[in-house]
């Protein structure tokens, strides 16, 4: 099962930025708190970078079925697959600050 979820998010779109004068964004198009039983497959997690967001770095993943594909054309990140334990990972954002 997927638990206990963590980013590493800047800021979401609208709230300031934590550094001044970043304009660095993460956010997520789904709800990434989930519990799932044995066998189905997580739902797709979307994570869309933005602003002075260069790159995201992913860590923790691949792990217990769950994988990642990064596409810096479209600036996503999607998290799938079918968990065979926990999981826990972190989508940092780079770029300049």
């Amino acid at each position: 099962a997927l638990t206990s979820y963590v980013t590493n998010l800047v800021f979401v779109q609208g709230e300031s930025p934590t550094v001044a004068g970043s304009s660095q964004t993460l956010v997520s198009t789904t709800d990434n708190n989930q519990s799932v039983n044995s066998g189905p497959a997580i739902d797709d997690m979307v994570f869309i970078w933005g602003g002075d967001t260069t790159d995201v770095t992913i860590t923790g993943l691949p792990a217990a079925g769950i994988t990642f594909v990064k596409n810096t054309t479209t600036k996503t990140v999607t998290v799938s697959g079918i968990p065979t334990g926990a999981v826990n990972f972190t989508i940092t954002t780079v770029g300049t600050i």
